[in-house]
Formats: structure tokens, sequence, C-alpha cells
């Protein structure tokens, strides 16, 4: 019984400091200004996203001209199967690198 009492005392201290912290932390995290900065993406997540978004459009017209070769009447041409690969991968390096204008 006597080794319970120091038990007791610890664990309502460890219980009143977790309680106080929490709600300190909760009030600093919630402050207008602040939260507007957190909330904030960096600016590789937006240059990146940038560079995502052009290589699906890259993708995107590239997919447009398989689809536009494999339902084409003459789809066992050579000629059109040139003509694929050239209009794909000008749309991919237009993407990696775009020509000026």
């Amino acid at each position: 019984m006597i080794d319970m009492v120091p038990k007791a005392v610890s664990l309502t201290l460890v219980n009143y400091s977790k309680e106080n912290l929490q709600r300190e932390l909760l009030q600093e995290l919630y402050k207008p200004e602040v939260l507007d900065e957190l909330l904030k993406e960096s600016d590789y997540v937006v240059s990146r996203r940038k560079e995502v978004q052009s290589m699906v459009q890259a993708l995107n017209k590239a997919e447009e001209y398989v689809l536009f070769w494999f339902w084409s009447s003459d789809a066992n041409s050579i000629s059109l199967e040139l003509w694929l690969a050239y209009r794909c991968s000008f749309a991919i390096l237009d993407h990696l690198v775009p020509l000026p204008t």
C-alpha cells in the first residue's frame, strides 16, 4: 500500500503535464499566422507539380497518337509506325526541352 502512493502521485503529475502540454501545443499550432505558414507548400513541391502536370499532358498527347494509329485503317503500314514514333517522341521531347516560340 505504501508503494502505491508515490506511483499514484507520479501518475497524477504525468497526466497533468501531458494535458497541459497538449493544450499549449494545440494553441500554438492553431494560431492563424502560424497555420498559414504550416499549410504553405514548399517551392520544390510547386515546381514538381508543374513538371508532372506537363508530363501528363505530353503523355496524353502521345496516347492520342497511339489511339489514332491503332484505329486507323492502315495500322500495319510501316509509314504509320514511323509517323507514330516521330510524333510521340516529339510530344515527349517538347515537354523535356520546349522549343523556342
